[in-house]
């Protein structure tokens, strides 16, 4: 798959997948790659949105979730719809994309460790593979994982 923004990352459990901003052709793509659904957390301004994405999604039969996390205002809100959309998903595969896999790779991170109970530091390994989260996105990573008890030392 050609995405244009930033590395491909397949979590560990092989069905979620996260990404930077895909290409029209790549989404054209993605039913034949076996995807279910497709979560965007980008802006729907954003300078390089596909505006037709759902469109081009809904005619291979992928659902698609929109929910835009303005990228200095991460709130707690976000982190829940995408959860509560990856549970509703589960065992299908998803992708979960933002325009350069920032957000996607630390709000999946939260998903995994939080919700799915999943080994921090391994889903960390997939973060880190992308970024290290700036000052605003580490609090807030922070700040969910002790509002859901648990801690774990971003590094």
């Amino acid at each position: 798959m050609g995405y244009c923004k930033a590395a491909l990352i397949s979590c560990s459990n092989g069905s979620l997948v996260t990404a930077g901003q895909p290409t029209r052709e790549s989404l054209q793509g993605l039913g034949s790659e076996g995807y279910a659904a497709v979560i965007s957390l980008a802006p729907g301004d954003a300078p390089d949105a596909v505006p037709d994405e759902a469109r081009i999604l809904a005619a291979q039969g992928i659902e698609y979730v929109h929910v835009p996390i303005p990228w200095l205002a991460p709130e707690a809100a976000h982190l829940e719809a995408t959860a509560a959309a990856l549970q509703r998903l589960r065992g299908r595969k998803v992708l979960v994309h933002c325009q350069k896999n920032m957000r996607a790779s630390a709000v999946t991170f939260l998903v995994r460790v939080i919700h799915d109970g999943e080994d921090p530091a391994v889903a960390w390994s997939d973060v880190r593979k992308v970024w290290m989260p700036n000052e605003t996105w580490t609090r807030f990573i922070d700040a969910q994982l002790r509002a859901h008890g648990r801690t774990f030392a971003l590094r």
